[in-house]
């Protein structure tokens, strides 16, 4: 059954591989470009929405999992779940970095400066600075249980600031320069490259997230923080 499983998971990670790479290939070489005088004023730049957009998705995706694994800790107190929710929120700022990072390069092509205060571009960063605050609340504890349950008690109330700063902010500050969904016209092979990327991304962050809580619980047994 052991071999079954390791062929079982091979097979899917190369298929996700294959997925990946021919998603890129058709967003970087076949996928035209939205028309000049537009929607947006480099046009020839938007190909790097491919991985911005669904990198901020999963630092999305990533807070809200690791609120649902703190609160399932908090209820069953199972060691593993705690390191579900932290490498939850692990992936989820390396995404939101990511992200972050890729949107200021396209700021400044796409609006003359990688920083502009823009709302949702703030907001992020603000999310960001939440779950770092979270990691270094996990290192000042030394204590296994309690660690796990401060840091399911800080999640539960960190992931909805963020999801406030990200999406929620935007509406209530005048001034984005981001395009509302309304307002941003893309070709059809434009928006389905678009949702495909965004899944080959989920199906990514799936299976880093299953391979890193892999590794943490086995760091957790040989520091001897879990039963064998």
């Amino acid at each position: 059954m052991g071999r079954v499983n390791h062929g079982v998971r091979n097979a899917v990670q190369w298929v996700l591989l294959f997925a990946m790479a021919a998603v890129l290939e058709s967003a970087f070489f076949r996928v035209r470009t939205p028309a000049p005088g537009g929607s947006f004023n480099a046009p020839d730049a938007t190909r790097i929405l491919f991985l911005h957009v669904p990198c901020a998705e999963l630092c999305t995706l990533g807070f809200v999992t690791a609120l649902v694994f703190g609160l399932l800790y908090l209820r069953t107190r199972d060691p593993k779940h705690d390191a579900r929710s932290l490498v939850a929120a692990r992936l989820g700022l390396l995404f939101g970095g990511l992200a972050l990072l890729m949107g200021m390069a396209w700021a400044n092509v796409e609006w003359g400066a990688p920083w502009n205060w823009d709302p949702r571009q703030t907001g992020l960063a603000l999310a960001l600075m939440f779950y770092a605050a979270y990691l270094a609340l996990r290192g000042a504890v030394e204590d296994p249980e309690r660690q796990g349950t401060l840091a399911a008690v800080y999640a539960a109330l960190a992931c909805p600031a963020a999801l406030f700063f990200i999406f929620g902010l935007p509406y209530y500050l005048p001034g984005s320069l981001h395009l509302k969904p309304g307002e941003v016209r893309l070709s059809p092979e434009f928006r389905t490259t678009m949702f495909a990327s965004m899944i080959c991304f989920v199906a990514v962050f799936i299976w880093l997230h299953a391979l890193e809580t892999r590794l943490t619980l086995l760091s957790w047994r040989r520091a001897g923080r879990l039963e064998r």
